[in-house]
């Protein structure tokens, strides 16, 4: 039964000294923190001067129609903005251009959408 007692607090003291240490609540006294500053205006220009681009993917309508929105800029001035929207193609273009082919039915759709 001695023996018991003694080998249970053995290995009590054992597993506390193989514990993790708590950390305390409060910051170590040793140390210090400083603000750091950067009166590099290199540093600066160059926030100013990146060229940002940022691409937005919207989700489908009930039609199908997917429209993705692409938009770069410089500082507060925009460069770019690209709008693509795409859509299922329908029944009939498929078929203009398996007898027409894709290069034909590229100059029939610009024709149309300058004529409309």
């Amino acid at each position: 039964m001695k023996k018991i007692v003694i080998g249970t607090v053995a290995l009590l003291f054992l597993l506390a000294g193989c514990g993790q240490k708590k950390e305390s609540a409060e910051p170590s006294k040793d140390t210090t923190t400083e603000a750091l500053q950067s009166t590099l205006p290199v540093l600066e220009n160059a926030n100013n001067n990146t060229v940002v681009t940022k691409t937005l993917v919207l989700p489908a309508d009930e039609n199908g129609v997917q429209q993705t929105q692409t938009i770069t800029y410089k500082g507060k001035q925009f460069l770019t903005l690209t709008i693509q929207q795409k859509r299922q193609v329908s029944e009939d273009l498929k078929n203009f251009i398996a007898e027409h082919g894709l290069e034909e039915a590229k100059k029939g759709l610009e024709r149309r959408r300058r004529q409309g």
